[in-house]
């Protein structure tokens, strides 16, 4: 397949999806040790920053290498993708996204968000 010739095609190699797991693994561990304490969610808030650029440089490779087949192609890679776009965005929106917006409101409102969120 001309896929194989791309230089994106690392994202299908063993190694790669061996990284990804451990990246996955990874933050499934900080997730939960968060959970306990919010000294630690401040202590992982870089890893956690970090985790997310992994998987948005994991998702933009994978749209490259896919093309036009990434969100149009067979059914099982359709669903993945959708599936990676969807928990990915979350993330952007979660970590990026709302504390931007946070920190553009005045201060009351950003407080009233933060509880919120």
């Amino acid at each position: 397949p001309s896929e194989k010739k791309s230089c994106f095609y690392f994202v299908e190699t063993w190694w790669f999806h061996l990284i990804a797991a451990t990246v996955i693994g990874s933050n499934t561990v900080t997730i939960v040790l968060e959970a306990d304490s919010e000294a630690m969610t401040k202590k992982f808030y870089w890893f956690e920053q970090g985790f997310l650029c992994f998987y948005l440089l994991e998702l933009i490779c994978r749209a490259c290498l896919w093309k036009s087949k990434f969100l149009c192609g067979p059914r099982r890679l359709v669903m993945w993708s959708l599936l990676d776009l969807l928990i990915v965005s979350a993330g952007v929106v979660d970590q990026w996204a709302f504390r931007y917006v946070e920190a553009m409101l005045p201060e009351h409102f950003s407080h009233k968000l933060s509880k919120f969120l």
